[in-house]
């Protein structure tokens, strides 16, 4: 019986330090999460000449250009729910290499959407997710050539036809 209280003792010593070490170590993928949106209306041309009015807002930007982006780096972003989330792109830089973006939905293990861009993109637009539901998403940029900074420039923005 004694051993049975020392054995339960030690166990629940182990499984309070576990506890506290998960609490207090942050997770090993960190992510910069961007802001709010300021959304701003405007309309656009639809393809028979009429006028389209829209609701945009930007979420955030991503200026990698100087200091670029040797492996991969993750950002955080969370549009308003019925919006289209997109992505406009500059990879036109000199000495850049090619990306791989991939959006990841909050609690999902796999990507929703991977796009890859070449070097020597300039001002590209991408439509990231076609509704969203006003959960957080995972923006994550992978710099595909090892031995070569990925210099870039990306707006994160959203829509909403109104």
């Amino acid at each position: 019986m004694q051993r049975c209280k020392s054995f339960k003792s030690i166990v629940s010593a182990i499984l309070a330090i576990v506890m506290l070490m998960a609490i207090s170590i942050p997770a090993f993928a960190t992510e910069e999460i961007l802001g709010e949106a300021e959304v701003f209306q405007t309309s656009m041309t639809d393809e028979y000449g009429g006028i389209v009015p829209y609701d945009a807002g930007i979420l955030g930007e991503i200026n990698c250009i100087n200091e670029g982006l040797s492996n991969s780096k993750s950002w955080g972003v969370t549009p308003d729910k019925g919006h289209k989330l997109w992505i406009r792109i500059n990879n036109n830089y000199q000495f850049s290499g090619p990306l791989k973006i991939e959006i990841i939905k909050k609690g999902s293990l796999l990507p929703s959407k991977t796009i890859h861009v070449s070097v020597g993109v300039a001002n590209a637009q991408y439509e990231l997710i076609s509704n969203c539901n006003g959960e957080k998403y995972t923006i994550k940029v992978t710099n595909l050539t090892a031995d070569t900074m990925a210099r870039f420039y990306m707006v994160l923005y959203q829509t909403q036809y109104i």
